[in-house]
């Protein structure tokens, strides 16, 4: 089944490969594990991102940070 989803936590909760894309260009492709990466979504989405798990299903979970969130945990 090929699946096209705008959001990216329940395409993680239910593929098995996932493919990110920006400007119509594949830019990461990979399992949730290995494509849901901190890195990764922060330089797709352009903004500061948290990457954790998601308590219920145990796959890769994302969501973005304030930018004031990013500057007070710098060290």
């Amino acid at each position: 089944i090929l699946m096209v989803s705008h959001d990216v936590n329940l395409a993680a909760m239910y593929a098995d490969q996932l493919f990110l894309m920006k400007e119509g260009r594949i830019v990461a492709g990979g399992t949730p594990e290995t494509t849901l990466i901190l890195e990764t979504v922060s330089a797709l989405y352009g903004c500061p991102m948290l990457v954790d798990t998601n308590p219920c299903t145990r796959t890769p979970r994302i969501s973005p940070l304030p930018m004031a969130f990013e500057k007070d945990r710098r060290p």
